[in-house]
């Protein structure tokens, strides 16, 4: 691990400052268009969530994060999961959640539920003759 690891980019200082450079611009290029824009506030406090989540996540790992960084170095940790497993969990959310997003384009992409399943039954390989089973 290396020392600059974890370090002052997961403290809540850092939290803060970035959700405010993600909200700088909504604050000064969306000011005359008020019907059409996203509020800078909305923008901001989503930018705090991912960030604090993000040092939720990396606070449960076993190499800890510099929590409250301007005013103490020490590194915080719980060590409840290992750094590799993070990346299992990730995948095994996106997996979970495939299905979802997929009837979700399916429903959204035809008029009707009957022309959904129509949709996802010519994607299927089985289908297409020319494809190769090997």
């Amino acid at each position: 691990m290396s020392p600059w690891s974890h370090t002052f980019c997961h403290s809540l200082v850092a939290a803060f400052v970035i959700s405010f450079l993600a909200a700088g611009p909504f604050f000064l290029w969306h000011r005359d268009a008020a019907e059409n824009r996203i509020a800078p506030v909305l923008v901001f406090f989503s930018a705090l969530a991912a960030s604090l989540l993000h040092l939720l996540f990396d606070l449960c790992q076993a190499q800890g994060i510099m929590l409250l960084w301007p005013f103490t170095s020490r590194r915080f940790v719980l060590d409840w999961i290992a750094h590799l497993d993070s990346g299992f969990l990730g995948i095994l959310f996106v997996a979970l959640l495939l299905p979802k997003l997929a009837s979700l384009v399916g429903e959204r992409s035809a008029p009707n539920p009957r022309a959904a399943r129509k949709t996802w039954r010519i994607l299927r390989p089985e289908r297409h003759p020319r494809v190769y089973r090997g």
